[in-house]
């Protein structure tokens, strides 16, 4: 894992070498639109641009884009257990991948309802792909 001071030296080398700035040099940058924060807050997709549009920090950072949505979710960690959280404990991602891949061996089944669910969603997520 890169510190934030190898990141801050990272981006300061950057910006020496494209003073201009990136746009200027051919990456695209998307402007986002802004839009109230109740607007925002009616999905998690809402919540996740307003973090990755508000705290450029969360763009890094998985661990640091699930502690803004926490918190913009009404839970809060103090600063220590934040930086814990970022620095120490395994992504919440890696430890779903690993759940899934162990279910997929058959080890560790979830309940039938579970298994329903997660059956529809994903049926669901195809639709809309085969809608596009």
């Amino acid at each position: 894992m890169v510190s934030w001071a190898e990141q801050n030296t990272i981006v300061a080398l950057i910006w020496a070498v494209a003073p201009q700035g990136l746009e200027e040099n051919n990456l695209p940058m998307k402007k986002p639109v802004q839009k109230p924060l109740k607007e925002y807050i009616k999905s998690i997709e809402g919540l996740v641009e307003f973090c990755l549009q508000e705290y450029p920090e969360t763009r890094e950072s998985d661990k640091e884009l699930f502690l803004k949505v926490w918190e913009l979710q009404g839970f809060r960690l103090t600063p220590e257990k934040q930086r814990f959280f970022v620095h120490h404990t395994a992504s919440p991602i890696s430890i779903r991948r690993v759940r899934q891949r162990l279910q997929e061996q058959g080890l560790y089944p979830a309940d039938s309802l579970t298994v329903a669910k997660r059956t529809l969603k994903a049926m669901e997520t195809r639709q809309l792909f085969r809608e596009d």
